[in-house]
This record gives C-alpha cells, structure tokens and sequence, in this order.
C-alpha cells in the first residue's frame, strides 16, 4: 500500500489497484485511471469546510480526523484486506503537506503497523 498523489499518476497502473481516498472528486482526472472512488474514508464535509488548507489548523484538523477514523474500522478493514491480495495506490489530490491521506497513513501505520505501506 502506498500514497500518491493523483495528479501525479500519468496513467492506468497495470501492477496496481488505484484507490481515490478524497471526498470530492479532483478536477481533470478520468474516471478511469480510478479503480475504487472510497470518498466515505474522507473526512466529513464538516471537517474539510472548517479545516480549508490553513496551515495553522492542521494538528486540531489531524485530531478531528484520527477520531473520524476510529468510527471507519470497517473502511479501514476493507482497505487493508484488498492490499492482501493487490497492490494498491491510495489516491489523494492535495498539494498540501498536512492533509488526509498523511493522517490516514500515520492512522494504519499505528493501528496496522509499517510493512502495510511501502
């Protein structure tokens, strides 16, 4: 399992399952460079109006969206098992440093432990 941003995937991955982690879809990708869309693992609206990119939010925004991700174990679980059987991209479109994927990969790297992300 392993974090890409999605605007940096130039082209389908024959070796890999892609997986778009983000709530809303990103402007200009195709729907089929995306194997999966899993917008419920996002954080929810509410978090990602409130949190909008400022950089002075981010570790209450990591806080607010760990606890939303101990109420997806089953989204976890699932992600989880389908890297047991396939390579995959978790796809994500931020630019910024501090965004949902580098907090969900810090949430399975804890619960799951590192040999789960490459």
């Amino acid at each position: 399992m392993k974090f890409e941003r999605i605007y940096n995937i130039k082209k389908r991955e024959p070796d890999y399952y892609i997986i778009l982690i983000d709530g809303l879809w990103p402007r200009g990708i195709k729907k089929e460079l995306v194997d999966l869309w899993m917008k419920e693992i996002a954080p929810s609206d509410e978090l990602r109006k409130w949190y909008s990119h400022r950089d002075q939010r981010c570790q209450e925004f990591r806080e607010r969206y760990i606890q939303e991700l101990g109420k997806k174990g089953d989204l976890i679980n699932k992600l989880i098992d389908i890297s047991r059987s396939k390579n995959i991209i978790l796809a994500y479109a931020s630019k910024d440093d501090c965004n949902n994927a580098t907090v969900l990969e810090e949430y399975i790297r804890d619960l799951y432990g590192p040999e789960y992300l490459q």
